[in-house]
């Protein structure tokens, strides 16, 4: 291992087999019977056009052994596939969006702006001055290069590119004149996400193109009506919409469902697409293309109706700083308005999109809501926003901020709530019992609990350092954040710092094969707390991975967790597993009791 390796040793042993297979993008001259290369090691890869005039090159040489995370640096060129020649585009571009169906532009963002490069011309215009807005993903919180919102797609006619905003979509000059909002500012005022779909392609509600276009050309004919799917931020309505040219787009089909992939039999006037709630299977329905008298094709779970399954609200709340979130919360089977129950809080980042989510109770690491719910607990999945550099702290805030709404509107018994998070949530999990004793019990699976140790830990499953998650990604420490630049904001935000602070009883999981968080993060808190005189129990489930793999892990694990909050929730008698321990000596051994049903 050298300083100087452009990517770490751990790297490129993952990526060993693939190197050796690798080749170059070359062209052959039919003319001449002349082979060239296109591309090198400084320039590994180069994307044709549709027509195979031009290549984009990706020369990432400078930029090789920067701390990234969800997208690296590197310059832009146009390569000549008959001459091989370079033209640059731009240099150290993170986002760019691809080449036009017509193979005449190169679209990329740069400094927050929107540009497109005329692979003719070699000239660059700055399509989205004329819209007076950014496109950029503000609703990104990460102190990375923020992304725009996509492209929707391109004119039929090779004159317009089609953006998303956050809401609505925009009809852009390629020539910088004019921008036009094709779905006339409906998006923004009702708060409904518009995304433009195609039914002729699978994976119709986020296709390339739009309605009307032909065949698998990726471009949107304007001439005629455009679908978008549509989705209600804060009433997570979903569904189709659509609009005829230079009209508002209206509702063919929008409710209270999640609404899936349309998509247009080949032949024949159908359409079938999935719909889905916490109470209903997502089963397969028949319409028209207007989406006119839906029915439905399948049943394929008829035994719902046998089970004791619990509904669904949305919660609104707020932070300590006034930001506008939601949760969404299971109610139990058989809900009694004014009785308070217990409740298990299960979180990651962004989880009242799941409203409408059906909830299969299978096997694996998580809580299940529709097993819990079914069983007399609530179950809330509130939303986390965060602050750069302090993202415990962020969880806290959010977290608590709407438990406490959830316990003010009177559904939840305050002493009687838990909370779970696996990975990402693990460690806000792992840190929120640390700052407050507002739960009973807290269950934690594969946490990164020691930020300073793990910032130089590997990431097994490619072999990148986590220096990149921690500074950029979802830890969001900031660029240049180190525990040498920030060690006092390293620690704060620590859980293995913070033990001593501990009041609630808590577990953790954790594989010792886990590729994406090593173990000894887990073994560390562990020994952290056991030291500080704190009720901690470690389930070290041997050669599992980032989740459980092996389906009698995953049972004992969801036996286990259930049992564990059970007695901290409900004053079920604990097994000894809990009381006592497990010696080695009787591993293996048959002490873990079935949860009650």
């Amino acid at each position: 291992w050298h300083y100087k390796d452009p990517e770490p040793q751990s790297v490129q042993v993952v990526r060993l087999a693939q190197d050796r297979r690798s080749t170059y993008p070359a062209v052959l001259q039919l003319a001449t019977s002349k082979v060239m290369r296109l591309a090198d090691s400084s320039m590994r890869t180069v994307q044709l056009t549709p027509n195979g005039t031009w290549g984009i090159g990706r020369f990432d040489a400078p930029y090789r052994g920067e701390v990234a995370w969800g997208g690296s640096k590197a310059d832009y060129y146009r390569v000549n596939v008959a001459t091989g020649e370079r033209t640059l585009i731009a240099k150290a571009l993170t986002r760019t969006m691809g080449t036009s169906p017509d193979s005449k532009w190169f679209l990329y963002l740069e400094q927050g702006k929107v540009y497109a490069f005329n692979l003719e011309t070699a000239q660059r215009v700055q399509v989205d001055a004329s819209a007076k807005r950014s496109f950029v993903d503000v609703d990104d919180d990460h102190p990375y290069e923020l992304p725009t919102y996509g492209l929707a797609g391109w004119s039929k006619d090779g004159k317009y590119v089609l953006l998303n905003d956050r809401f609505d979509i925009w009809q852009l000059a390629l020539d910088g004149s004019r921008a036009v909002n094709l779905t006339q500012g409906v998006g923004d005022a009702k708060q409904i996400r518009f995304r433009l779909a195609r039914l002729d392609q699978a994976g119709g509600r986020g296709g390339r193109g739009g309605g009307g276009a032909d065949g698998d050309d990726a471009s949107v004919d304007l001439t005629k009506p455009l679908l978008f799917s549509a989705y209600g931020e804060w009433t997570k309505q979903s569904g189709y919409w659509q609009a005829q040219p230079g009209k508002a787009p209206t509702p063919l089909l929008f409710g209270d469902k999640a609404i899936g992939q349309a998509q247009k039999a080949e032949r024949g006037d159908r359409v079938v697409f999935t719909q889905q709630s916490f109470t209903e299977f997502p089963d397969w329905w028949a319409t028209t293309p207007s989406f006119t008298t839906p029915a439905r094709v399948t049943e394929a779970n008829p035994q719902l109706a046998d089970y004791a399954w619990g509904s669904k609200v949305l919660v609104d709340y707020t932070n300590s700083k006034g930001v506008k979130l939601q949760g969404t919360l299971t109610l139990p089977a058989n809900y009694e308005p004014g009785k308070k129950y217990p409740m298990l809080v299960y979180f990651y980042e962004k989880m009242s999109n799941t409203h409408h989510q059906f909830s299969s109770p299978v096997y694996d690491d998580r809580p299940h809501v529709s097993t819990y719910a079914s069983n007399g607990y609530l179950v809330f999945q509130p939303d986390v926003v965060y602050e750069i550099g302090r993202p415990g702290s962020s969880a806290l805030d959010c977290v608590t901020s709407a438990v406490k709404k959830v316990i003010d509107l009177g559904y939840v018994d305050p002493k009687r709530i838990g909370l779970q998070g696996h990975s990402w949530g693990g460690y806000q999990s792992s840190f929120i019992v640390t700052q407050t004793d507002m739960f009973a019990a807290v269950v934690t699976g594969a946490p990164p609990t020691n930020l300073m140790s793990f910032y130089d830990q590997l990431y097994k499953q490619t072999g990148t350092v986590q220096q990149g998650i921690m500074e950029l990604g979802q830890v969001r420490m900031g660029v240049d954040s180190t525990p040498w630049t920030a060690k006092a904001l390293y620690e704060s935000q620590s859980p293995v710092h913070n033990v001593q602070n501990i009041k609630t009883p808590f577990l953790i999981l954790h594989g010792t094969a886990d590729g994406a968080v090593d173990w000894v993060q887990g073994l560390e808190y562990f020994n952290a707390a056991r030291r500080n005189g704190k009720q901690v129990i470690f389930l070290s489930y041997p050669d599992e991975p980032h989740h459980l793999a092996k389906k009698e892990n995953q049972k004992d694990f969801q036996v286990r967790m259930r049992q564990f909050f059970d007695h901290y929730l409900t004053d079920t008698p604990a097994p000894k597993w809990m009381t006592d321990g497990v010696p080695q000596v009787r591993k293996g051994q048959a002490e873990v009791t079935p949860a009650r049903r």
